[in-house]
């Protein structure tokens, strides 16, 4: 098994800090790291190589932010296009766990992105991380 361990702080302005870390055991991980191209077309990624495996950790990173920037979108699927989830904006950094992802997204197979910025300005492309921990066996 692998652990995948993070960690997160959280402090306002002459507030007590708030933190919390946690490890989730998985039998396989990926590292996924692409650009989005800008002009509105879905590119999709693929979680999981068949429905036998599960997802119990996603973390989604862009390389940089803005938060005017609400342009580069997603959708999580489990592969029929009928459930897709909302449109979800990627503005800071997303992590799903375990718990978090059967209550939203039931058995994830498929992210597809849409950066909405013109197709013309080659200085859009966006830069992505996606870290993906699953179980690999039935």
């Amino acid at each position: 098994m692998i652990s995948i361990d993070w960690s997160l702080k959280v402090q306002v302005n002459g507030e007590e800090e708030i933190s919390t870390s946690e490890g989730n055991y998985v039998e396989a991980y990926q590292r996924i790291e692409v650009e989005i191209p800008p002009g509105g077309s879905e590119k999709v990624i693929d979680l999981q190589p068949s429905s036998a495996a599960k997802v119990s950790f996603i973390l989604i990173k862009r390389a940089t932010y803005d938060s005017n920037d609400d342009k580069l979108t997603y959708k999580v699927s489990n592969g029929d296009a009928t459930k897709d989830s909302k449109v979800i904006v990627l503005n800071g950094t997303h992590i799903y766990t375990k718990g978090i992802l059967s209550s939203l997204f039931p058995d994830p197979k498929i992210l597809k992105f849409t950066n909405n910025h013109p197709v013309n300005d080659t200085t859009k492309k966006i830069p992505i991380q996606i870290l993906l921990g699953r179980d690999a066996l039935n």
